[in-house]
């Protein structure tokens, strides 16, 4: 499906998931509100509030630079004006001077329009990243592939939603906001529940209370959605975690080496995360491939845990 309103980019947006969101809320009743607490992009809102599913969508974000995002794009009326300049620059240039001109543009609107900044920085690094350099203009055709022609128009129609979408700085904030039974969140937490996370080098806000998320969201009323990539260290939050003893049969030599013969495993506990006393609750394990068969990769897979 086309997706007029995935302007920004972010490392883990999430443009692949929205025919799965869709396909989730289909059929009455439609979900009065939307919100994002973890933003980014806010694609999968931002398209559930495009195709007439909610009334409003809330997002949160914590991110200094994609705030200035959205408050450049909800809040100035010129912000797609000065995109289309720039648009119309850069394609007016022959292509072995676009590179150049990105690099100028990216050092002279840092600090006078932060907003632009953070836009152009998501569409010319690497999968959305803020550090680790820029597409070569040779890369996949350049800043033709990653800047289309029509981005002030969809900063049109984003500036035309403004007075549906709220946007709030902290993500348990935006939850506690929108708890109610005609809600729906779409939860996409950075991937930090451990030290050796990938979040941790992709985003500057990157630590949050995993535990307390998954609390609120077991108390929350209304139907959600919540990703994680699909590995054994952010799974264990949210499945069965067993506690056991081990008894070992240990043999001692003559100079007092140990080696272990035999060892026995007892069980001890067995519990599930907070999340599986929730009615309603399944978790899947999710293509990353969007309608049309692009975006995210076929070879990887996100696990998907669903309120009903």
């Amino acid at each position: 499906m086309r997706l007029p309103l995935f302007i920004l980019k972010s490392a883990g947006s999430k443009s692949w998931f929205v025919p799965h969101a869709l396909q989730f809320l289909g059929g009455p009743p439609s979900p009065k509100t939307v919100v994002e607490p973890f933003a980014g992009s806010a694609v999968v809102g931002l398209s559930l509030l495009n195709e007439g599913c909610a009334e409003r969508l809330v997002i949160a974000e914590k991110d200094k630079d994609c705030l200035a995002y959205w408050n450049a794009a909800l809040g100035d009326p010129n912000f797609s004006y000065r995109v289309a300049k720039w648009t119309a620059r850069v394609f007016s240039l022959a292509p072995e001077e676009r590179e150049q001109f990105v690099e100028e543009s990216l050092r002279q609107i840092k600090s006078n329009d932060p907003g632009f900044w953070i836009l152009l920085q998501s569409r010319v690094g690497f999968n959305g990243k803020k550090r680790g350099g820029h597409m070569k203009e040779k890369g996949r055709d350049g800043i033709r592939s990653r800047w289309p022609l029509t981005l002030d128009a969809s900063l049109d129609l984003l500036y035309s939603l403004r007075k549906k979408i709220t946007v709030m700085h902290d993500a348990f904030d935006a939850l506690a906001a929108c708890d109610c039974e005609d809600s729906y969140a779409f939860v996409d937490p950075p991937y930090s529940t451990t030290e050796n996370c990938p979040g941790h080098d992709l985003y500057d806000e990157a630590v949050i209370d995993h535990d307390r998320l998954h609390r609120v969201l077991a108390d929350w009323k209304g139907r959600w959605q919540l990703t994680y990539n699909a590995s054994g260290a952010t799974a264990t939050p949210l499945l069965r975690v067993t506690h056991s003893s081990v008894k070992r049969t240990v043999k001692i030599a003559d100079d007092g080496t140990e080696t272990v013969i035999d060892s026995e495993e007892r069980i001890l506990e067995e519990v599930r995360g907070v999340l599986y006393r929730v009615p309603g609750i399944a978790d899947d394990h999710v293509q990353m491939m969007s309608g049309q068969g692009s975006g995210g990769s076929k070879k990887k897979v996100e696990m998907v845990v669903s309120k009903k």
